[in-house]
């Protein structure tokens, strides 16, 4: 059976981590990843959640016991552990580009170990053409979403609850 994954770009101050004081608490984006984890079966999420922090998809499992949930992105304070720079502010776009392509790399070899038939990746919305494309290389039937209220980019509302 062809395994599944839908890839859903969001704003990183939409994931709701909740140590950070630019996180923005919005019902709609906990609305659309319960609304995709029903529509499409999902049973195990990864997530682009940096630091480890506590984020919305997270907390929301509390309530989905039977999901499980992976973040597949390595903590910054270990780069080196995984071949990235620690201090990626003093790389040029190229030397970035390149550091984006082996966190990347490293996720979808994270997401292809574990056992699934449905995911739901939630990564920024910079990372979601590319991650499609390496995860539909690697053999995925691959989908994507995107969760871009314009009132969260504009940059109004920080730090407050949409509803």
């Amino acid at each position: 059976m062809e395994r599944r994954i839908t890839v859903m770009g969001v704003s990183q101050e939409l994931q709701g981590f909740l140590n950070s004081s630019e996180s923005i608490t919005d019902a709609r984006y906990a609305e659309q990843i319960i609304g995709i984890i029903s529509d499409e079966s999902i049973d195990i999420i990864f997530e682009e959640a940096l630091g480890g922090g506590r984020t919305t998809a997270h907390e929301l499992l509390h309530s989905l016991k039977s999901i499980r949930y992976r973040n597949i992105d390595p903590h910054p304070t270990a780069p080196h552990d995984f071949g990235f720079v620690a201090e990626p502010g003093r790389l040029s776009s190229i030397e970035v580009n390149d550091e984006e392509a082996k966190r990347e790399d490293l996720w979808c070899k994270g997401i292809a170990e574990q056992q699934f038939e449905s995911a739901l990746v939630i990564c920024g919305y910079l990372h979601t053409l590319t991650i499609v494309s390496r995860l539909r290389t690697a053999g995925f039937r691959v989908k994507s979403d995107y969760c871009l209220p314009p009132d969260v980019l504009s940059g109004r509302r920080k730090g407050k609850r949409v509803s």
